[in-house]
């Protein structure tokens, strides 16, 4: 009988060591993979609603541009005036002028008068949205006409919801409050999801077999909704259960421990960049920046490099990535700029005119407290602005108007800033005109172009262009030829970084290659 109980009581000891974990598994698999399609479709909602923003933002400004002009209606002045808008909007597809219902002349130039489609919505700023038409042939497809008073400007239907998504079948929308007007829309949306908000900037919930993410505009009566299919969920849940169960087939503490390690599987380079940001596996290494009329080595790119305690070197372009998708590019940026003034501060005290740049993700700019931080972390080391340069990368969207707050109490400081990798974001341009940026860097892509023949070789001259235009200076990276040197020389550009010059190095290295190059200099003019 004895063995009977022992028996009965260790068959159910194993049933709670397996079936406990086995349940736990269950239940965390799905937490965890709703956490990451609610993540994944707030990220659509807010790409979304960063395009809408932008698109009304470009066209309010061309219409206040167009009436500040004091052009007569239609004249080819005011005509030449909506074509340059035309060219130089990345969103708008025309502007015109309106008379009744009709676009009686455009960018396009002076045709028959077009009919717009009824309205579909009037905003509280003033604007009144038409329904979609087409133009002349139908070329550009579906379109909206977003109209202020006798001014309008067409777009594509699609455009603000034209965001990449990893699901194909994801519905996106832009939706008008108040009236719950669809603006654009792909898939199936529900209109009332947008009340959800109720006074909120951004939710996420499930409702009607989908992962719903609403996200509010800052500046605008309207919202972005995402929704993806709740079976990816389910799916992401399933394989994660699935992956677990064999594990929970071994008996006791083995099962256990089994179901615990392939859980922090999941999460396991997340938990080891969360561990690299607190102990000493970031470290830094610096390219010199160029002067190339003179050759001086003038400042440094600082680029983030992670060794783990395994002797394993992780590519920047893997976990920065990483570090953005899950909440940890903010501390990683904090990370990065402690190790630069921990690096730099006596050199740069010694070559006060040295500057140091350090790379910035939209995130970062997206914290109201940046500016501050930095320059509390300047006046602790005793550094001066003119150290630090702040490289605005474009990883991900900027909310243009709090990040040109946060540029403007930079440079009022005497901090300069510049746009990385200008030419591969498709908000370059716009970036350009709304932040008054002081350096402009052209991306290697196209550097490694020069001389080649190939059709993006002929970009390079007008990014140079742009710059000298702007009254901004420009820096060449990836320069790896000299070819590619007496080019950027000819047409004006002060400055560059690759391999030409010098490769990316220690602070150590970097100093003592300076101070050599600095003994250098009286002897060579005392002995030549």
């Amino acid at each position: 009988m004895n063995n009977v109980k022992s028996l009965l009581l260790a068959l159910a000891i194993s049933v709670v060591a397996i079936g406990a974990p086995i349940a736990v598994a269950i239940r965390e698999a799905h937490e965890q993979s709703y956490r990451i399609e609610s993540m994944r479709a707030l990220s659509y909602a807010r790409d979304v609603i960063n395009r809408t923003d932008e698109t009304t933002l470009q066209v309010m400004s061309a219409a206040d541009t167009l009436r500040k002009s004091g052009a007569p209606a239609c004249s080819p002045a005011s005509v030449d005036l909506m074509r340059r808008f035309d060219l130089t909007s990345s969103y708008i597809q025309a502007v015109g002028h309106v008379e009744g219902d009709k676009l009686v002349c455009s960018s396009m130039g002076n045709t028959r008068p077009i009919p717009l489609g009824p309205a579909l919505a009037h905003t509280v700023n003033g604007a009144t949205i038409r329904e979609a038409t087409d133009l002349p042939g139908g070329q550009l497809g579906k379109l909206i006409v977003l109209q202020f008073g006798d001014l309008a400007a067409v777009i594509h239907r699609d455009l603000p919801i034209d965001t990449r998504t990893n699901e194909p079948d994801v519905a996106l929308a832009v939706i008008q409050q108040g009236s719950r007007t669809p603006i654009a829309a792909r898939g199936f949306i529900d209109r009332r999801w947008v009340d959800r908000l109720a006074g909120q900037h951004e939710t996420g919930f499930v409702d009607q077999g989908y992962v719903v993410a609403v996200a509010r505009s800052n500046r605008f009566q309207s919202a972005a909704v995402a929704a993806i299919p709740i079976t990816y969920l389910n799916s992401r849940s399933t394989d994660l259960v699935w992956r677990l169960i064999p594990a929970g087939l071994l008996a006791g503490l083995l099962a256990t421990a089994a179901i615990l390690y392939l859980a922090r599987q999941q999460l396991s380079l997340v938990g080891a960049l969360r561990n690299a940001l607190r102990s000493n596996e970031l470290f830094m290494v610096y390219q010199p920046v160029i002067d190339m009329r003179t050759g001086a080595w003038v400042g440094a790119e600082a680029l983030v490099r992670w060794r783990r305690a395994t002797g394993e070197l992780i590519r920047p372009d893997f976990f920065i990535p990483i570090a953005e998708k899950n909440g940890l590019i903010n501390k990683l940026s904090q990370r990065v700029l402690e190790l630069i003034l921990h690096d730099t501060t006596r050199f740069l005290h010694s070559h006060p005119h040295f500057h140091i740049a350090i790379n910035l993700s939209a995130s970062d700019f997206n914290s109201p407290h940046l500016a501050e931080k930095i320059l509390a972390s300047l006046e602790a080391s005793g550094l001066r602005p003119v150290n630090l340069i702040v490289e605005i990368t474009e990883r991900g969207l900027l909310d243009v108007h709090r990040a040109r707050e946060i540029t403007q109490r930079l440079q009022k400081w005497g901090i300069e800033i510049a746009i990385d990798d200008f030419g591969t974001g498709y908000s370059s341009l716009s970036y350009l005109e709304s932040l008054h940026l002081d350096f402009l860097k052209i991306d290697r892509s196209f550097i490694e172009s020069i001389g080649s023949g190939a059709p993006i070789s002929l970009v390079v001259p007008h990014i140079i262009e742009i710059a000298h235009t702007l009254s901004m200076k420009i820096i060449a990276e990836g320069v790896e030829n000299e070819a590619q040197h007496a080019y950027l020389v000819s047409r004006g550009v002060q400055f560059a970084q690759g391999m030409l010059f010098a490769k990316p190095m220690t602070c150590e290295d970097m100093v003592a290659a300076i101070r050599a190059r600095e003994a250098y200099r009286p002897a060579r003019s005392e002995h030549g």
